[in-house]
């Protein structure tokens, strides 16, 4: 029905369609740890301070409901805060100047470890005011698993 290099074509497509977005969700399939409803005035980041929730993780916990640049958000919505199992509650709220390092440090972790729970943040660039991280001591998001 298809051929070989149809089916190929398609997955190359797939493959670089999603490595091309590091913002999309990553494998999060599991059941929500906490959630909590959108109110008026409500933001992103604004959410990621108040239920300590990184923005990695509020942004892969609600896969196709957030978009990427967090501006489809409605009074009474239900957001997944974290996946049970990868569900980090150690954060940190960016302040102006800070580095990766500094943070890491300030939060007796290591650089690879806030990397390994921060996927999408750039280390080696400035890194946005007000944004959340996880700071946890010890790696809380999973790597995805093939099966």
């Amino acid at each position: 029905m298809f051929s070989r290099a149809s089916i190929l074509a398609t997955i190359c497509a797939v493959v670089i369609i999603c490595s091309a977005n590091p913002l999309q969700p990553r494998c999060w399939t599991g059941k929500c740890a906490r959630s909590y409803t959108v109110v008026k005035g409500d933001t992103c980041q604004r959410i990621e301070a108040k239920e300590g929730v990184s923005s990695f993780q509020l942004s892969s916990a609600n896969p196709g409901v957030i978009d990427t640049g967090c501006d489809n958000l409605e009074i009474g919505q239900k957001l997944c805060l974290g996946i049970v199992g990868e569900d980090c509650q150690v954060t940190h709220v960016i302040k102006r100047d800070e580095t990766c390092q500094s943070i890491a440090t300030k939060a007796k972790t290591t650089l690879k470890i806030l990397q390994a729970n921060n996927p999408t943040t750039d280390c080696d660039d400035e890194l946005t005011t007000g944004d959340v991280l996880c700071t946890a001591d010890e790696v809380i998001v999973q790597p995805c698993h093939n099966s």
